[in-house]
């Protein structure tokens, strides 16, 4: 099988901020837990160094992609700066095709801020930049038709609105489409998602993500078969931490069994949630695999995501079962995060195979999803 993908998404510089007195604060209530960084108002901070890369989910998977033997071409959106200088000079070396990179003299290219908490996560300030503007018009659907797969990652702002539509093109030149859509669109264009998820094969997102999409659907009276109480059968008291319970919304109770049937239902063949350090769950029409994740050095959590959705969508596209995917993808993104960016650690299909040979496979649960 020729393995030609296009990747399209978000492409940034990414500039780490190494400040080692962050404090955080841990806010509960009924929906869950969140952590804060505290920066002091009026404060002068003192940072130790600075580390650039360059990142964005659209550039992160196109290496995954070519470090993976596919022959990957990307389209994003950059500046005519010196940002955008250093994403293309990062893709080139990593062998990305970047002919369909549009360069634009109107905008600055996208940029983060992250600064690492002491828990090996991060807070990020994101500038979007130009990659908010990219259009349908920008990608050619002669590149589409030269092509086997399509991998869509976050496309935020005005971005957003092109997924439909670029989704349903390339189902009807007959390529494979896998998408790990972003927080915006599962929250302000979630019914446009839902609708277009008919022309997506592989849909990832990680829990908190798959919780905000199902509230938005919810919110916009979108679902309406799954409106009950009734409890899916994945419940068990002693399982992983999302068999056990999910999420509600007012009288509306919704675990992890609501939701993958019910985005199954729209069209896709696979569906992930990512669940952090506990691991990763899969579903496909039949069943559940749940793949715990293995102790690991994390430095930084960020691009584990696009680790993972790219690692696990390669092997689906090339024919694997779904417990060597979620293996595969578990353990290239656990590479990742013992590095600093979200690029170093990605592994070349080599170095995943030896590793993957290391790993039991029959950790992997499996349970029934009818």
């Amino acid at each position: 099988m020729n393995k030609k993908i296009i990747t399209v998404g978000g492409a940034t510089t990414d500039t780490f901020i190494k400040y080692e007195d962050s404090e955080t604060l841990k806010i509960s209530n009924k929906t869950g837990t969140r952590s804060f960084l505290l920066l002091e108002y009026g404060g002068k901070l003192e940072v130790k160094d600075l580390n650039y890369y360059t990142g964005g989910g659209g550039t992160n998977s196109a290496v995954s992609f070519s470090r993976l033997g596919f022959e990957a071409s990307t389209i994003c959106k950059v500046g005519k700066d010196s940002g955008g200088e250093r994403i293309l000079e990062k893709l080139r070396a990593e062998k990305v095709n970047t002919d369909h990179v549009v360069i634009s003299e109107k905008g600055k290219s996208g940029r983060s801020f992250i600064i690492p908490s002491f828990e090996s996560d991060r807070t990020i300030f994101a500038y979007r930049g130009i990659t908010t503007s990219l259009q349908i018009t920008d990608i050619s659907e002669k590149l589409i038709k030269n092509n086997n797969f399509l991998y869509v990652t976050s496309l935020s702002g005005k971005s957003s609105k092109i997924f439909k539509t670029l989704v349903q093109k390339a189902k009807k030149l007959g390529l494979q489409v896998a998408t790990n859509p972003g927080i915006s669109q599962l929250r302000d264009g979630a019914t446009t998602l839902a609708d277009a998820l008919k022309f997506v094969d592989i849909f990832i997102l990680n829990s908190s993500e798959a919780k905000q999409f199902m509230r938005s659907l919810l919110e916009n009276d979108y679902i309406q078969s799954s409106k009950s109480k009734e409890k899916c059968g994945l419940r068990k008291k002693d399982g992983p931490e999302l068999f056990q319970s999910f999420t509600c919304y007012e009288d509306i109770h919704f675990n992890l069994g609501h939701f993958f049937k019910d985005i199954l239902s729209r069209g896709p063949k696979t569906v992930v949630v990512t669940n952090g350090s506990e691991g990763v769950y899969v579903a496909n029409k039949k069943n559940v695999f749940f793949c715990p994740s293995p102790d690991v050095n994390v430095v930084n959590t960020l691009g584990a995501g696009d680790a993972f959705g790219s690692c696990f969508s390669a092997q689906i596209f090339d024919g694997r079962t779904i417990e060597e995917s979620i293996t595969k993808g578990v353990i290239n993104a656990c590479s990742v995060i013992e590095y600093e960016d979200a690029k170093i650690g990605l592994l070349t299909k080599t170095e995943l195979e030896k590793k993957f040979n290391k790993i039991n496979t029959k950790l992997i649960q499996r349970s029934s999803l009818e």
